[in-house]
């Protein structure tokens, strides 16, 4: 198949402030910048003095134009008020005379109550990309970034022989979309297999070691993805254990930690051990979403032993110590200046999409946050921590941990409290609940992360199941 190169594009972004924040803006831009695409937007490159009008000009200039549509943007290009005013009037006349009317990309970002629309006059005959529902941002960027690169929705894919290091692993892919009948046993050793072929040698590092990482780490995602459906219809066929998961976490870890003899970087395996992350978060997501508490539980709290790799491990460990800040991400974000809280957090908001599994970005938040948050519950005393970073809270909005308040607060939910937490009634939880608060009040290093939400952080005491 001819390769095809795509060149680096730009886009002007015309929006109103009171539609969507700074932060979302700079999500998007982020988001479309790894793949090629400069945005043109005001918080970037309008600068104190600038003429405002040389700066909208810059829209017959761009490749694309993208016109974030909410009420006050609506409002403000009908009645073509200053700033938005005016760029409406040079892109209205631009529509009019697109001929192919692809130059310019109308994109929701809310509605009315009615779940209508905002859309000026000039633009209510044209077809819109709906990113008003932040729970389908990945999916929508996809479809956006497609678009800007004129790239075809849907491509079929050639057919071709696998190599046969992959056979099993398209078997597997195979058993997935056909529903076969398909053992844990033959898709723990199809994960175990398929994790060598993600992991770095010291060889490769021909280059920016955070390239070679970030191009494993986009090659893991079809295995997670194989192992994310197998798990759901496993569950659905209550054709599996909690001791087949955890024996599973075990022998990843002893992949993704194991660097072999000779020498290494300590980075070399960053792209399993985001993997191997991953799958934990998604595990426990979707242990939740189907209200299997018990086993979401259990496997919260059971004592994991991979191989003994060192003395460390050998004793057993706890899931929250499955967590290891990677390197190679780290040292992306400084040698680019990304300036970005995490990326690890933006790499698994940017493929949170499986296809045909109801998941969204919101419940992987919640499990990150509840594998933090039960750990603390089970294991947190005096000079005992709990090591898992929930790094999709660096997202403020609809965060993980926001998400769980809404249980701690409502008597009505307070079954769920009960399963997830291991108490027969209030009282015992409000008392937990406040030995918890009282330690991480008189702890002065408690847990170096003290910026991280803890469990005694989403409500105060006299909160707890305060409402109906």
């Amino acid at each position: 198949m001819e390769n095809i190169t795509l060149e680096k594009k730009n886009v002007f972004v015309s929006y109103c402030h009171k539609d969507v924040t700074e932060e979302w803006i700079d999500k998007l831009a982020t988001s479309l910048g790894q793949y090629g695409i400069n945005c043109i937007v005001d918080i970037y490159d309008l600068q104190l003095g600038q003429d405002l009008n040389y700066f909208m000009e810059q829209i017959k200039k761009v490749d694309k134009v993208l016109i974030l549509l909410g009420k006050e943007y609506k409002e403000r290009a009908n009645d073509r008020k200053a700033g938005v005013g005016t760029e409406t009037q040079i892109i209205s006349n631009d529509v009019y005379n697109d001929v192919e009317q692809t130059k310019f990309i109308p994109i929701v970002v809310n509605k009315d109550e009615n779940e209508e629309a905002y859309l000026p006059y000039y633009l209510e005959s044209r077809l819109y990309t709906d990113f008003s529902n932040d729970d389908l941002f990945a999916e929508k960027l996809n479809e956006l970034i497609r678009q800007i690169h004129k790239l075809p929705k849907r491509v079929k894919p050639p057919v071709l022989d696998p190599p046969s290091s992959l056979i099993r692993y398209n078997s597997v892919v195979s058993a997935v979309l056909i529903n076969e009948n398909l053992s844990f046993d033959e898709l723990k050793m199809t994960i175990l297999e398929e994790m060598g072929n993600i992991k770095s040698t010291y060889e490769e590092y021909d280059k920016e070691k955070d390239e070679i990482i970030l191009k494993k780490i986009e090659d893991s995602k079809e295995l997670r993805d194989v192992y994310i459906k197998c798990l759901c219809k496993m569950l659905d066929k209550n054709n599996i254990e909690v001791e087949d998961i955890v024996s599973l976490f075990e022998e990843t870890y002893n992949v993704a930690y194991d660097v072999g003899n000779g020498t290494f970087y300590t980075s070399q395996n960053d792209s399993c051990k985001f993997l191997l992350q991953e799958m934990i978060i998604y595990t426990v997501a979707i242990l939740f979403k189907k209200r299997c508490f018990e086993e979401m539980v259990r496997l919260i709290k059971t004592t994991y032993f991979p191989e003994a790799i060192d003395q460390y491990t050998r004793n057993g460990i706890r899931i929250d110590e499955f967590y290891y800040t990677l390197e190679s991400l780290e040292t992306r974000n400084k040698r680019l200046k990304l300036n970005r809280r995490s990326l690890h957090a933006d790499i698994i908001l940017q493929r949170a999409f499986i296809k045909d599994i109801n998941l969204d970005f919101s419940d992987i938040q919640l499990a990150d946050c509840l594998i933090l948050v039960l750990t603390e519950w089970f294991y947190r005393k005096e000079n005992n921590y709990a090591y898992w970073y929930p790094v999709t809270s660096v997202y403020a909005q609809n965060n993980g941990f926001l998400k769980f308040r809404k249980y701690l607060i409502s008597k009505s939910r307070f079954k769920f409290v009960q399963n997830l937490f291991e108490v027969n009634n209030e009282k015992e939880f409000i008392l937990r609940y406040n030995e918890l608060s009282s330690i991480f009040e008189n702890d002065k290093n408690a847990r170096f992360y003290r910026s991280t939400p803890s469990i005694c952080s989403i409500v105060k005491p006299d909160e707890l199941f305060s409402k109906e």
